[in-house]
């Protein structure tokens, strides 16, 4: 909360690697189970205190959408997705890392 709020939830100072440009990146993985869906967050420090930060997040779904056959019904049902995997789920949980990461490397 306090870092929500601007303030510096912690004074860092000695840390090995402060002498040289650096970031530190955090994520949370939270699943919101009413929704079915994940969110994705993360944050990154951009100063050399590591109290200023920047944030992103991603939101997957635990569903997918199966294809149809030409000749069924064009209405569409709860048979017209299925569950991923957890491999899947995992799977797609570390692209969306990798792409925040990515996001903030590149903002700098």
């Amino acid at each position: 909360m306090t870092a929500k709020l601007g303030e510096s939830p912690w004074l860092v100072k000695d840390l090995p690697f402060n002498s040289v440009p650096a970031t530190m990146i955090g994520f949370n993985v939270s699943r919101n189970a009413f929704a079915k869906k994940f969110v994705i967050t993360g944050a990154c420090s951009v100063n050399k205190q590591y109290s200023k930060y920047q944030s992103d997040f991603r939101v997957i779904d635990e569903f997918r959408r199966i294809e149809k056959d030409p000749g069924s019904s064009a209405m569409e049902s709860e048979r017209d997705f299925e569950e991923k995997t957890e491999s899947e789920l995992g799977n797609e949980i570390c692209m969306m890392m990798k792409e925040i990461t990515n996001g903030f490397l590149n903002s700098f």
